[in-house]
């Protein structure tokens, strides 16, 4: 039982079969187990059900934003070191809001560092923020916040693990496409060769190409006056090539 809820929870692995949710203690998105009463559609953080702080959820949001704000308008001057030394302090309190929401912060701190030309605490803070969540890296490695860590070893190889793993991912698809269409390719060819055998155990024995021998014949009934070239085909298939009973069904 938690006081903020008169019901009973229970711990769901995957909420709403998505793992998504709002957590009705903090007021912040939740992904993954939560504390549930499904009666209610009421969750919690699995670190909230154990918080000691009974606060107003929307009060904790409410800081949180607040603490952004505050810290976006210190670091619009890039050049004002107080501004960034205060902006880096606003940015820890606001990553310690919330557990669920470290992410945002931690790549700020990361982008303060850099301006502050602390590069090795910029890099740490940057793997911090990627460990929390952050996967924005296409920002990351344009981002004109962090322009002094391109040179650095640390952030180079951050972008070259992702790079790797971007490549890695772009040739699961392009190998998943090839046997895609290998598969269909395959699978065309096999159609095409039943629809043949199909079409030759169906079709008349007229179809089939015929021999010299059995043209000279049908053209040996068409100097004798029979004009219709399919009845002598059959008259001949009729009479298994014989030429004179041929003549015979074709008058009969």
């Amino acid at each position: 039982m938690d006081p903020r809820h008169p019901h009973e929870l229970s711990l769901t692995s995957n909420p709403y079969g998505h793992g998504h949710f709002v957590c009705d203690g903090c007021q912040l998105a939740g992904e993954g187990p939560s504390y549930q009463c499904a009666q209610c559609s009421y969750d919690l953080h699995v670190n909230c059900v154990d918080s000691n702080s009974h606060a107003d959820p929307w009060e904790r949001r409410q800081q949180w934003f607040h603490l952004h704000e505050n810290a976006m308008r210190l670091m619009e001057d890039r050049f004002n070191r107080d501004n960034l030394l205060k902006a880096r302090d606003v940015l820890v309190e606001m990553a310690a809001v919330s557990p669920f929401h470290r992410s945002t912060p931690l790549y700020n701190i990361a982008c303060v560092e850099a301006l502050l030309g602390n590069k090795d605490a910029a890099v740490r803070y940057l793997k911090d923020a990627i460990e929390a969540g952050w996967s924005d890296i296409e920002h990351m490695r344009t981002d004109p916040d962090l322009t002094d860590l391109r040179d650095h070893d640390g952030f180079k190889a951050i972008i070259e693990s992702h790079a790797a793993e971007d490549n890695m991912q772009v040739d699961q698809v392009a190998s998943s496409t090839q046997n895609i269409a290998g598969a269909e390719s395959k699978l065309d060819a096999d159609i095409e060769a039943s629809n043949s055998e199909i079409a030759a155990s169906t079709a008349p024995e007229s179809a089939q190409p015929l021999s010299a021998e059995f043209e000279g014949k049908i053209g040996a009934l068409l100097e004798m006056g029979f004009g219709d070239r399919a009845q002598i085909i059959n008259a001949l298939l009729a009479a298994k090539g014989d030429l004179v009973e041929a003549c015979q069904l074709l008058l009969s």
